[in-house]
């Protein structure tokens, strides 16, 4: 064991146009272990067999002594005011300390696996934050510096977008002095947002490799050593680790379920996806998983290909649509993306975002860049998904360079868009032209999702995003349609129940004999509260105008077959306004579909 005695701790300043950069230098070699709240420990630099450090008493007791300092200045905020802010249970935040132990959620093969580290890059870890609570972004630094081995951790770059809060000021600066020598603290004199926070954090990055991470996770045991070792394979590869999920109530640190990976709506927001059958069936559980897209919290990235590619685009604002646009550009300038389950870090999955100023008119505005720089024709689903916006003279300028960084990808890697669906999204479906309202149809009752199952039968199973068998549009001449099939009111010879599919062109619907279907959206008002997540589309019945048929008795009704078995059926029932199982919400609804499609 080292020990080494605490010196005196200056700041050094230095100035940069725009921001403020305090590195601070001491003399303590490395930090230790801080018993009770503070149980740290730090890797040292053999490479073979990492030691442990551990900090001298008086160390470890002027660390107590800076957390209660932080503490007592947060305290004197309402904590009314700390809650709304940073969207998580304050009060179990605090009781967690800021170095916890957490599970392992590696998978069992992956902990056998030995790293020959001698090789492997330094990388600088760049953390973003605005009023973040105290106990939040210290347990992200505390488990950065014990879990990560000294000699693959060049340093961790703080960027402190403006905040606020008193506790985020000299506390901090005084606490984090003390904690590392490897922990930088950038200052910008004001709001930036998130994107353009990184790429201050990225330009002071020393190390060769960057490794982006939001300042409300905690890294897991060896995660960065995966990371690194797929990197060496392939520099033009962007590295994600599995995202393990942290609850914003309870903080409870938990793996997700399943192997997810990433991908994305029309809308272009980001969407888990189980692994499909086919790509699982050819991994084993420590395999990487190549991904469409990639969650924002967590991405490894050599530094010169992510240059190499654009980085992240400066124009954005504040918050979102960044992980897409990299997601599309590492496909299509580079060799894609790839998720580690031998890396774990779980990150905070707050209920709503802490943004002040932020609007989903500000993620419209960056989702509408990717979409503008690198859908080519194909955007024109995105503006179907949201809507169609004249872009401005000021957007059109600032978005050329963007436009002639994918011409370039382009001219050297002959992919655009279509290509990346064809060989990359390939689950990603295309609504049909006319589509009114399209992709999955969820039951506003049971959450459940019109599904056909193997055999042609409508049921209601799990909603889950992107499986084929769940995807139907609704079309401007009143076609609901599956796949390259309609569905219409025919029976199933086999069965004594339930709607089917025909099996017939799209082109030989004759509306006038089947039926026209329409989604019908006067809805009572306790309906529009049973809506959940996200998804702003319209909600209602769907109805079939049949010729003779009183269009009060064919609303689409979701049944139940077998009270035993809980088996879910589909089928026209007389309608009801206050039968909530007859109301529908499609996944995406079609603005301006006329004007786009003509």
């Amino acid at each position: 064991m080292i020990r080494m005695k605490l010196g005196a701790t200056k700041p050094m300043i230095y100035y940069f146009p725009g921001m403020l950069i305090l590195v601070f230098m001491m003399t303590v070699f490395e930090v230790g272990v801080l018993k009770n709240t503070l149980s740290l420990k730090i890797q040292a630099t053999s490479i073979d067999r990492p030691t442990y450090l551990e900090l001298d008493v008086v160390t470890m007791e002027t660390l107590s002594r800076h957390l209660r300092h932080i503490m007592e200045t947060e305290t004197r905020m309402e904590i009314n005011d700390l809650i709304g802010q940073n969207s998580l249970n304050v009060k179990e935040s605090h009781k967690s300390g800021i170095s916890r132990n957490i599970p392992d959620t590696r998978p069992e093969s992956c902990t056998t696996i030995e790293y020959s580290i001698e090789n492997l890059p330094y990388v600088s870890v760049i953390i973003p934050f605005h009023n973040e609570l105290s106990t939040v972004i210290l347990r992200t630094a505390h488990s950065i510096l014990m879990r990560t081995p000294s000699s693959l951790l060049k340093e961790i770059i703080l960027v402190d977008d403006a905040s606020t809060h008193d506790y985020l000021k000299t506390p901090l600066e005084t606490y984090i002095s003390t904690l590392s020598p490897k922990i930088k603290l950038l200052r910008l004199p004001e709001r930036s947002g998130l994107i353009r926070a990184r790429l201050h954090g990225a330009r002071l990055a020393t190390a060769e490799v960057l490794f982006f991470l939001d300042a409300h996770c905690e890294v897991n045991t060896h995660w960065l050593e995966p990371l690194l070792l797929e990197l060496s394979k392939d520099r033009d590869v962007l590295i994600v680790p599995a995202i393990d999920r942290i609850d914003a109530h309870t903080m409870e640190y938990s793996a997700m379920d399943r192997a997810y990976r990433g991908t994305f709506a029309w809308d272009l927001e980001y969407t888990w996806q189980i692994v499909p059958n086919k790509q699982n069936q050819m991994l084993t559980e420590n395999s990487p998983i190549f991904s469409p897209t990639t969650v924002g919290c967590a991405m490894l990235i050599a530094k010169e290909y992510f240059y190499h590619i654009g980085a992240f685009d400066s124009e954005m604002n504040i918050w979102g649509g960044e992980n897409i646009g990299i997601s599309f550009r590492t496909w299509l300038c580079g060799h894609g993306i790839k998720i580690v389950p031998c890396s774990r870090v779980g990150h905070v999955f707050r209920p709503r975002l802490p943004y002040k100023n932020f609007t989903y008119h500000v993620l419209h505005q960056n989702l509408r860049r990717v979409a503008e720089a690198w859908m080519g024709d194909y955007k024109k689903y995105f503006y179907l998904s949201t809507k169609n916006v004249t872009l401005g003279a000021e957007e059109k300028r600032t978005l050329r360079a963007r436009q002639r960084l994918a011409e370039r990808c382009r001219a050297r890697t002959g992919r655009d868009f279509e290509w990346y669906l064809s060989h990359v999204a390939t689950d990603i479906i295309i609504p049909p032209d006319g589509a009114v309202h399209f992709g999955q149809v969820k039951n506003i009752a049971s959450q459940g999702c019109l599904t056909v199952s193997d055999i042609g039968h409508f049921t209601v199973a799990e909603c889950a995003h992107f499986t084929k068998s769940q995807q139907f549009a609704l079309d401007s001449t009143g076609r609901l349609i599956y796949q390259d099939k309609f569905l219409i009111t025919r029976k199933n010879p086999s069965a004594s129940f339930g709607l089917t599919v025909v099996d017939a062109p799209i082109k030989n619907y004759a509306t006038e004999e089947l039926g026209k279907w329409y989604l019908d959206t006067e809805t009572p008002a306790f309906i529009q509260q049973l809506r959940t997540g996200r998804i702003k589309t319209p909600v209602g019945r769907l109805r079939l105008q049949l010729k003779g048929v009183p269009a009060a008795s064919s609303c689409l009704t979701q049944l139940t077959a077998d009270h035993t078995s809980g088996e879910q059926y589909v089928d026209l029932h007389q309608c009801e306004e206050k039968q909530v199982f007859q109301y529908w919400q499609f996944y995406h609804h079609v603005h301006g579909a006329d004007a786009m499609f003509n």
